[in-house]
């Protein structure tokens, strides 16, 4: 008569082997396991083959890349040498051509110049020209408020400078509003009296603070955001604004606003 806590079955060589009920339920929880396990590398091999795919096809990328970056780095030597062949002259009038070329063959071949920033003397190019261009335009205002403020106070919006001595806050009528960079705070510089002042605190929407400690001023007094000093000794330049807001010289002069006012001189 057979135990009743024996359970028999075969394998596959047909030899008798006897299980107890324990031991078959560990078998189907290894079965399982076994299972579950075939699975999962099944699934990680399916993920391994779709990251060599998308490995080597980020290998491709790259290497287009750098093919491209070499095309671009030829065309840009390219480019620059052809610049440089060019001849200009900023006497008043542009004149672009080639250096070989007669001024009947360059009249023949062009007739219009495209100027762009030029227009308003401003120099950006990848050479350097004959002669200097002259800026055509200054930005003045004037000083409308004084103030003595103490060291450790804070000036303008957000706090965003304290003072580190007793000062005197001078203030303009001019801001963003008005197309002066936002960002030029902290960088940012004014001349007054022939002499640099540093911007203090934010440029807010319709006024700017600066330091003028050091200078001997008094309300009215002009202030030169863009252009020279009275003594033509100090310049404040369109890129030196747009240095200071990491910005083009061309958002610079494209951001001045209707509400400056503008006067023609001689």
């Amino acid at each position: 008569m057979a135990d009743d806590n024996v359970v028999e079955t075969k394998l596959r060589t047909d030899d008798e082997v006897k299980f107890t009920p324990a031991e078959m339920e560990k078998l189907a929880e290894l079965q399982t396991s076994y299972q579950v396990a075939t699975s999962k590398i099944g699934q990680l091999n399916v993920q391994r083959i779709l990251l060599e795919q998308q490995t080597e096809n980020l290998d491709n990328e790259i290497q287009l890349a750098k093919d491209s970056y070499v095309k671009i780095q030829v065309e840009e030597r390219e480019l620059v040498k052809k610049l440089n062949d060019y001849k200009i002259t900023t006497d008043g009038n542009f004149m672009i051509g080639f250096p070989d070329e007669t001024p009947d063959e360059l009249e023949n071949t062009f007739n219009m110049a495209r100027v762009g920033i030029a227009a308003y003397g401003v120099q950006i190019t990848a050479f350097e020209n004959e002669k200097k261009l002259k800026p055509t335009l200054e930005i003045k205002t004037r000083i409308s408020n004084l103030q003595t403020r103490k060291k450790d106070e804070a000036v303008s919006y957000g706090k965003a400078q304290t003072l580190s001595r007793d000062s005197i806050i001078a203030t303009a009528p001019i801001g963003y509003g008005d197309g002066y960079p936002w960002n030029s705070f902290p960088d940012g510089k004014v001349i007054v009296n022939n002499q640099f002042c540093n911007l203090i605190g934010r440029v807010t929407m319709d006024q700017i603070l600066f330091d003028v400690t050091d200078v001997n001023v008094q309300i009215d007094d002009e202030v030169t955001v863009l252009g020279n000093s009275m003594d033509g000794k100090l310049n404040i330049s369109v890129s030196d604004i747009a240095k200071w807001n990491k910005t083009i010289e061309w958002e610079i002069l494209t951001n001045m606003s209707k509400r400056l006012e503008r006067v023609e001189v001689e």
